[in-house]
């Protein structure tokens, strides 16, 4: 009865909210990743290839969806064969599993769900290896499936991350770049995880939360 219940209220939703599509150029493809319903958009071009994903991040507070373009434009514009945006829960209109409009912690409950998530689209491109690029919270999600996955991630990307727990020491064995902003206030350079190591994060000069990052966009594109 649980799962009936779940499916109905899943289809009343996702009804409401299909045409709300940020990503006209790529497909668009719920996921039911138990207690959450994820929104993805992806262009799977060369199967077999390694699939690229961008993790979006939180909206000001009180409201999830994002405030910022960014992780949109870099994937719509990400000429790599394999490209996946993924929102974070609650985005988009996807309210199963979210008490409210409001943001969910970054706990093993979401990540178990990105890993369906990324579990699903591999299998749709064939392939084993994944690049992982997250913004704000995306950041410390994309590090987290780093960890779960690391034989199989050829490099992390995190732009103005926000995490709420320092990484494992695992995470020091992944090829990783992370870009700090010099004007982000949200998420300052002083604030990296001291884990990570210190030749890989990059300072933008004009960085702020919601804008500068686009400056690094052909680093991120080049990375296969």
């Amino acid at each position: 009865m649980k799962k009936i219940i779940y499916g109905i209220v899943c289809f009343l939703i996702l009804s409401g909210c299909v045409h709300r599509n940020p990503l006209s150029e790529m497909r668009f493809q719920t996921v039911m990743a138990p207690p959450y319903v994820m929104a993805t958009w992806y262009k799977i071009t060369t199967p077999g290839q390694p699939v690229k994903f961008y993790i979006e991040g939180w909206g000001i507070e009180n409201n999830p969806n994002p405030d910022s373009e960014l992780m949109r434009q870099l994937a719509k514009e990400d000429q790599s064969p394999n490209v996946v945006y993924v929102a974070l829960p609650c985005q988009y209109g996807m309210q199963v599993g979210c008490a409210s409009a409001s943001r969910v912690p970054i706990d093993e409950t979401l990540i178990n769900s990105m890993k369906t998530v990324v579990q699903v689209m591999m299998k749709k491109a064939g392939s084993e290896q994944m690049i992982l690029v997250g913004y704000d919270a995306g950041a410390e999600v994309a590090t987290d499936l780093a960890l779960v996955y690391r034989p199989y991630v050829r490099h992390l990307v995190t732009l103005g991350g926000v995490w709420t727990r320092e990484p494992v020491k695992e995470v020091v064995r992944i090829s990783q770049t992370h870009y700090r902003g010099k004007r982000d206030k949200v998420a300052p350079i002083q604030a990296t995880p001291a884990i990570f190591p210190k030749d890989s994060v990059v300072e933008v000069a004009w960085g702020s939360h919601t804008g500068g990052y686009w400056a690094v966009r052909k680093y991120i594109w080049n990375i296969h």
